[in-house]
């Protein structure tokens, strides 16, 4: 244990209020303890107090006040007041509003701190209110609500959820205390929600000093990790004047953010920078054409991977046995079966459709692109029929989220079903069952490939050197949220073979939508058609106007899986804000579900019958990073979720922070996904100039082709003018460079 976890601990207590100051912030007043000592009271809880007042709560020794011991209440709980004691129950112990007015009935106004201080007894008065289950359940949330956590007692500036989350993350209090004290920017990096300036905070009050090394280059790698997100880079030149500036910038700004003394001159930063030239988060090397490139040193090791895999797999023979003749014949039965025939009963196949499958089958690796209705997912289709015809291995199907690789599985279904594995990516990276040798032999098809990024990929290789691979997507749709453009390298490289679709078989109704989706990657924006299909809301009020339209479209028939209301950004500072438009729809469409104790969003309740959205893999509950379904039911201390892409799962307590309102989706988080209608909300902000790397056309192009029947658009014409007109600048990458290098030292050898 290190010497800033050993601190004096909390203790549950009450306190009689015997004088009362003015605080700025909270509360202060003095008090005296059941046993009459007198001492004095902060907190941080904006309680209006008077002289008799009780104050109950978890309290650590906090030093003293003019002379007088003083006591900071780290955990308030009211009493009496039954709306707060029960809002105190339902938020901290997660019982339902019910349960908690019958528990205060029975044990009156005290209930929630005798819960915690007494919990034995009130057990006792309580029987028979809750089976065996639920009792287990309230008297483990309990003991931890009334343990100490010491995180929180060593550094009080935390926020308790994030404390929760650190525990969480590192198993014990003790550990995080550990690795706090060790390198708390290290911490940063691992932690979601564990910034730079919690980082700082927590160095600063271990006594360090702000021109410390470990925190200069833990700045540094964070100022690193920040701009390379920004646009989505791999690596940062150095050399290029710009570039090197605008770093030392980001990282002379988070200096001073915790504490004005620990501000950094970005002068003084740029002397430590040689700091970062190998260590094991980072590394400098030099790049082909002489530039100095500084790189996330997992970054580099992920390009390198994939690099060598590339190389490896362009030598490599197809596993599929067959061969041209047997592949025509197999391909023609495909679509006589599917009755895709030309008027003298022949196979109607296309040739470009002909090509990708031949292409898929006859190569170790292929990659298949085009548009939406080009039929990339019939032609997957044939290549999962040819492969049962022929072969034993299995048949993956993936991709990077749960609902393309859904949908991907339902369009293959009656390839010897047996045979088909339809999981995520991550789903079989974190897969206890499946190592990188079960895919030997098999064929795997990876569906909306613009998704993947490089860290992504880095790891999955592993599991295709002994497999055949199908890799499918739209070079014009949005890149991966994560660093790296994959797709576009592996298109650019010039290793495997590529079929681009470009015959379009969508329905003559939505046609509009294909051709304007053509306008837009062909940059004609003049030729921009608008019809039932393509059209802005005639309304005046677009937040009106959104929820008018959506509720609508429910009352004629629509299921809620068939509609999705998509915007640019998540920070509610926008007038479109997803996060504003998930909670106005919800309170429209779902004003009378029941409230889940402890799950919440942005600061309001996610209900029983709301539409919810998975933002974290969580392996053991099968569920993935973007999957998107309705909130059934409520029991215990789960939820049960019915996902869209077909599919019932239970989620405990520990997986809430996991889940979001999702009603409205972020144009990322909506890759990979279709719908018959798609109502699109133009924020005004997306024609700042601060957006320029994120209002694309790209950005357009994506949401509109997420459609199979119609768009919607509200909001700001004159920002769609502007993302339609701003085409999205490369990314920056080392792997085309990589894979070079691999492929001429395979020729040397």
């Amino acid at each position: 244990m290190t010497e800033t976890s050993k601190r004096v601990m909390p203790r549950w207590a009450k306190y009689r209020v015997s004088g009362v100051w003015n605080s700025q912030y909270g509360f202060g007043c003095y008090a005296t303890d059941m046993s009459g000592r007198k001492v004095a009271l902060v907190g941080n809880e904006p309680l209006a107090l008077s002289r008799g007042d009780v104050v109950r709560g978890q309290v650590v020794c906090s030093g003293d006040w003019h002379g007088t011991p003083m006591f900071r209440v780290e955990r308030y709980v009211p009493a009496y007041d039954r709306v707060a004691v029960v809002r105190y129950m339902m938020n901290n112990f997660y019982l339902s509003e019910d349960v908690s007015d019958k528990v205060y009935a029975i044990l009156g106004g005290e209930a929630a701190y005798d819960l915690i201080t007494s919990t034995d007894s009130c057990m006792r008065r309580m029987r028979g209110l809750f089976g065996a289950n639920e009792t287990q359940a309230l008297r483990s949330r309990i003991r931890e609500v009334r343990d100490m956590n010491a995180v929180k007692v060593t550094y009080s500036f935390l926020p308790l959820s994030l404390t929760e989350t650190l525990i969480a993350e590192y198993g014990k209090a003790g550990v995080v205390l550990d690795r706090l004290a060790e390198n708390p920017y290290r911490v940063a990096f691992r932690v979601k929600g564990f910034s730079m300036t919690h980082a700082d905070r927590v160095f600063f009050a271990n006594g360090r000093q702000p021109d410390d090394p470990l925190r200069t280059s833990g700045l540094l790698l964070y100022a690193l990790r920040t701009v390379l997100n920004e646009k989505g880079d791999t690596y940062l030149n150095a050399s290029d004047a710009g570039e090197f500036a605008h770093w030392l910038d980001v990282a002379c700004e988070m200096s001073g953010k915790a504490a004005a003394t620990g501000y950094l001159p970005t002068s003084f930063l740029a002397t430590r920078v040689n700091d970062l030239v190998d260590t094991e988060m980072s590394v400098r090397e030099q790049g082909a054409d002489g530039d100095w490139l500084f790189c996330p040193r997992g970054m580099v090791n992920a390009e390198r991977r994939i690099a060598d895999y590339v190389r490896d797999a362009s030598r490599y023979s197809a596993i599929y046995t067959g061969d041209g003749k047997t592949v025509a014949k197999d391909i023609d039965h495909f679509y006589r079966m599917r009755g895709i025939v030309d008027s003298d009963g022949e196979a109607a196949v296309d040739g470009y459709q002909w090509m990708a499958v031949e292409n898929a089958l006859l190569n170790r690796v292929s990659v298949i692109t085009g548009g939406p209705g080009r039929g990339k997912t019939l032609v997957a289709s044939c290549i999962c029929s040819c492969w049962s015809q022929r072969m034993g291995g299995r048949i993956y199907l993936t991709s990077y989220t749960g609902k393309a690789t859904a949908r991907l599985g339902e369009m293959v279904k009656g390839t010897d079903d047996e045979r088909v594995v339809c999981r995520t990516m991550s789903s079989l990276l974190m897969s206890k069952t499946v190592s990188p040798s079960s895919l030997d032999g098999c064929l795997v098809i990876i569906d909306e490939m613009s998704m993947v990024d490089t860290a992504t990929m880095g790891q999955f290789v592993n599991y295709l050197k002994g497999a055949q691979v199908v890799i499918i997507g739209d070079a014009n749709q949005l890149p991966s949220i994560g660093n790296g453009q994959v797709l576009r390298d592996l298109l650019d490289c010039g290793a495997f073979p590529v079929t681009e679709l470009v015959t379009c078989y969508r329905s003559k109704g939505a046609m509009t939508l294909v051709r304007n989706g053509d306008a837009i990657v062909e940059n004609r924006l003049d030729d921009l058609a608008y019809d039932n299909s393509f059209s802005w809301s005639a309304g005046t009020s677009p937040f009106d106007d959104i929820v008018r339209e959506y509720t609508g479209l429910l009352a004629k028939g629509f299921e809620p899986s068939d509609v999705c209301l998509l915007g640019a950004f998540k920070s509610e500072k926008d007038p479109f804000s997803i996060v504003n438009l998930n909670i106005r729809l919800r309170d429209k469409v779902n004003p009378n579900g029941a409230s889940i104790p402890g799950l919440r969003y942005h600061g309001t309740d996610i209900r029983v019958g709301d539409r919810v959205i998975i933002v974290d893999n969580l392996p053991d509950s099968d569920a993935v990073n973007g999957d998107v379904g309705t909130l059934e039911s409520y029991y215990g201390n789960s939820v049960v979720i019915a996902l869209d892409k077909g599919a019932d799962i239970v989620l405990t307590r520990s997986d809430f922070p996991s889940i979001e309102l999702g009603y409205a989706l972020t144009v990322h988080k909506s890759q990979g996904s279709e719908y018959k209608r798609i109502l699109l909300a133009v924020s005004p902000r997306l024609s700042a100039p601060w957006a320029v790397n994120f209002a694309t056309r790209n950005l357009m192009y994506t949401a509109l082709t997420r459609a199979k029947d119609a768009v919607m658009l509200f909001g700001s014409q004159d920002a769609l003018r502007v993302c339609l007109a701003n085409e999205m600048a490369p990314r920056h990458t080392r792997l085309r460079e990589f894979i070079a290098e691999a492929m001429a030292e395979d020729d040397d050898e």
